[in-house]
Formats: structure tokens, C-alpha cells, sequence
């Protein structure tokens, strides 16, 4: 790098980065093909900084919990029975996981309209048969809406996650 600077500096010396940073944008300007000999190393050298970056961070993001699919096991006019699947739980954080619907406050503030009947709704974290967690979410009335929007929240020790689902039931059989 230093043989092509000194061709390439107009002065014939070494100049402070600063200084050297503004020679190479005038020497640009007049030779463009002279300013990418100089400059295609500290590019080389920002792309590896920048992968380096991103392959640290990239574990914490990987691994954040998050509420999957919504399953509705009841029909209109019956009790709501329903599951929303937990999805990339680490096992440190299953102790610490809660999850319930969102406060009045929070509908308003994304826009959501609140019914009064979601007060009645009561959440859970279960597990399956096989191991998987999951969210429960059960009424003690029936419900006479055929659509219902929810805000579910979902905590732990590291973070917070809020999702809405719309849920459509159908009718009963």
C-alpha cells in the first residue's frame, strides 16, 4: 500500500490519515482508477469488521422466544379453548416464561379494539405430550362473537414479545 501511495500522493510523502483520506478523494476525482487501488484494502478490511459483527450478534437473535400458531379447539357458543405454540425456547428460559393478554392500555395504544370479554380469558403455559411448550388460553362463558382480537403478551427474563391474533370460531356442529 505504501509503494502505490507514494505513487499516487501528489506531494511525494506521507501525509496524516485525515489529510491522506481528502488526498484520496481529490486523486478520485481526477483518476478514479488510481483511488480504488488505494481504497479496495480498507474495504476488505470493513466488510470482515462488519461479517465479524454480525456473527457475534446474531446468537442472541437467533435464540429469542416467540409465540407460533394459533389453534382454536372450540366452537361459537362453547367455551374458547385455545393454543398458541412457543417457538425457539431455550431451556434457561422456561422457568421464567409468562404469558397473558394484553392490558386495556395496550390495545388502545396498538390500535386494537378492546372487548370487555377478553377480561374473562384466562392464560397459561402448558407443555405437550412430547415436550413442547405452549400457550392455553380458556374462557369460563361461551362466546357469542364469531370474531375475536387478541393481543397476547409474552415474558422472560430477557425479553417481551406482544402479537395479535385474530380468531375466527366456527359453528358448532
Amino acid at each position: 500500500m505504501n509503494q502505490v501511495w507514494q505513487k499516487t500522493c501528489p506531494y511525494g510523502k506521507r501525509q496524516t490519515s485525515a489529510k491522506r483520506y481528502f488526498l484520496l478523494i481529490l486523486i478520485h476525482l481526477r483518476n478514479p482508477y488510481a483511488f480504488l487501488r488505494v481504497y479496495l484494502p480498507v474495504r476488505k478490511f470493513a466488510s470482515r469488521a462488519c461479517l465479524l459483527l454480525i456473527a457475534i450478534m446474531s446468537p442472541g437473535i437467533v435464540y429469542a422466544a416467540g409465540l407460533g400458531r394459533l389453534t382454536v379447539n372450540s366452537a361459537l357458543g362453547q367455551p374458547l379453548s385455545a393454543e398458541i405454540d412457543l417457538v425457539a425456547v431455550k431451556k434457561e428460559e422456561k422457568s421464567s416464561l409468562t404469558a397473558r393478554l394484553a392490558s386495556e392500555n395496550t390495545f388502545r395504544q396498538a390500535n386494537v379494539d378492546y372487548s370487555l370479554l377478553l377480561s374473562t380469558f384466562k392464560t397459561s403455559i402448558e407443555t405437550h405430550p412430547d415436550g413442547r411448550l405452549y400457550v392455553r388460553i380458556i374462557s369460563s362463558r361461551p362466546i357469542a362473537e364469531p370474531l375475536l382480537n387478541m393481543l397476547v403478551e409474552l415474558n422472560w427474563s430477557s425479553g417481551r414479545l406482544l402479537r395479535e391474533y385474530t380468531v375466527l370460531l366456527p359453528l358448532q356442529e
